[in-house]
């Protein structure tokens, strides 16, 4: 059984490797269907293009509890601070 310290290692690890491997681009048009196929509460992909800041929820209704983003998929411009 892993400790917590471990899995908070390992977790920022992570992060850090997913920051340096540069920004993230779905294309206009992505079709994220699949990718959301089990996923209750995406619906849409919400634009929130335009703004500095964007505050996503964690912790909001879906699949059967307070396991879900709020909203689920979010297009934001690059740069943008995802808080």
């Amino acid at each position: 059984m892993p400790t917590r310290r471990q899995v908070l290692g390992a977790t920022g690890a992570a992060l850090a490797g997913t920051a340096l491997a540069g920004p993230a681009a779905a294309q206009p048009g992505t079709d994220l269907t699949e990718w959301f196929a089990d996923t209750s509460n995406a619906t849409e992909v919400v634009d929130r293009r335009g703004r500095d800041e964007v505050t996503v929820t964690v912790g909001a209704d879906a699949n059967d509890g307070a396991w879900g983003f709020g909203p689920a998929a979010v297009r934001v411009d690059p740069g943008t601070t995802v808080v």
